[in-house]
């Protein structure tokens, strides 16, 4: 390492000055830090959907840390979706190992020195209101330029940070796909699995795809191991150049702007936490897609009932052997309600018609489904930018059922109930 001083990111100007790792860093005064003793930790393969995985990381912030690297403090929204594909199933392991962490003190300094154009800007937004769109791009246009959370706390080790996916895996092959996982990387794992289905490993290995990052120790062995992952020599050579000065940023723990905010003694720190807490925490988006009814012949009144905006819209007439043929829709007061007019069964097409849901990206929704006689009822949404489908299927032994996703992009196949 360097003799140069190491300056730590800070609010402040002058600080005390500590060695750390025989470098001299300058500590400001609302920055402190913790030496937790070289903890070694290594988390067992997890094997999930890509919308599974997402709930898991928000329901549980020491899971989020150990397998993601990112930790958010309780009630501050944080978007897991831009790194994670949804209609796939992804493997994630980690062996990490954490010497130290520095955090930002929570009172202090801390909030005496947030800086004044910030909380100018804050303080001229305009109040929230969903439905305004020039208060909305206000925040949104805030919230590009000053961002939505701040990195509270960094740790400070090795970390060896591994990601499998493959797409089309039913959730009957789950367990053998992941048993074919620890196959493949048995000798990091010390797991000592062999392939049962040779075949099956085959098929695997042509369609998994594997992602490693590997953080601290020697550079050119961290290197090595991050393009082949599941080398064990390679793997115990990094681990032996853990320490010392190869130290690096393994982790952080974040928390909203207004979270932050809402935390300060101060009364107009705490009123423009509570603004900055209730503006859009999600992008507004607008997702088509098609409901569609098996034919029995005909007509039947059915409904789409939803917490977000919706509209029904006729599709052209097409006969055809898929779910997008001829529909013939009777608009009620709500545009969420109509009739599909069947034909009988024999002509072998289905009956559907276009459905455009308006909501956001990282807020739940719940989606009802309802026929006045019990119907098998499918409704298929194509979110914009993201690979898959939303398919919410009804339970055809019900006239109602419902089911709530964890966002208008959470693609993947869902049960109403």
């Amino acid at each position: 390492m360097a003799d140069d001083p190491v300056y730590l990111p800070s609010r402040t100007i002058l600080g005390r000055s500590i060695n750390i790792l025989e470098a001299k860093s300058y500590n400001p005064d609302n920055v402190d830090i913790i030496n937790v003793g070289s903890r070694t930790q290594k988390n067992d393969l997890v094997v999930k959907s890509g919308s599974e995985m997402i709930g898991t990381f928000k329901s549980s912030a020491n899971i989020s840390a150990s397998y993601a690297g990112v930790s958010v403090s309780a009630g501050a929204e944080y978007s897991y979706e831009n790194s994670t594909k949804l209609d796939s199933t992804h493997g994630i392991y980690s062996y990490d190992q954490r010497n130290y962490s520095v955090y930002i003190k929570g009172q202090g300094d801390t909030y005496n020195n947030i800086n004044q154009v910030f909380t100018n800007a804050a303080a001229e937004l305009p109040p929230w209101n969903e439905n305004d769109t020039a208060a909305r791009g206000s925040y949104e246009r805030f919230f590009r330029i000053w961002g939505t959370h701040f990195i509270k706390e960094c740790f400070y080790g090795t970390r060896y940070q591994l990601r499998i996916e493959s797409k089309n895996v039913s959730s009957a092959n789950k367990e053998r796909w992941a048993a074919n996982a620890k196959v493949e990387f048995s000798d990091v794992f010390e797991a000592g699995a062999e392939a049962e289905n040779e075949e099956e490993y085959k098929s695997y290995l042509q369609q998994r795809e594997r992602q490693c990052f590997v953080l601290g120790g020697d550079r050119a062995c961290a290197g090595a191991l991050a393009n082949n992952p599941a080398d064990k020599d390679l793997f115990n050579k990094w681990v032996e150049t853990r320490g010392a000065e190869n130290e690096a940023i393994t982790g952080i723990k974040v928390d909203a702007l207004g979270e932050f905010l809402c935390g300060s003694s101060s009364a107009d720190h705490r009123k423009l936490g509570t603004n900055l807490s209730k503006g859009p925490d999600a992008k507004q988006i607008e997702v088509q897609g098609y409901i569609w009814n098996k034919p029995t012949g005909g007509i039947i009144p059915v409904s789409v009932a939803s917490t977000i905006a919706c509209e029904v819209w006729p599709t052209s007439w097409k006969p055809c052997p898929t779910p997008l043929a001829n529909t013939y829709v009777t608009r009620t007061a709500s545009a969420s309600h109509f009739q599909l007019g069947r034909v009988p069964e024999s002509v072998g097409i289905g009956m559907s018609c276009g459905v455009t849901l308006t909501g956001y990206t990282q807020k739940e929704v719940t989606i009802g489904l309802w026929a006045d006689i019990p119907s098998p009822i499918e409704l298929r949404l194509f979110p914009h930018g993201v690979e898959g489908a939303i398919v919410i299927q009804s339970d055809p032994s019900k006239t109602w059922s419902e089911v709530t996703l964890p966002s208008l992009t959470a693609t993947g196949v869902y049960s109403a109930v």
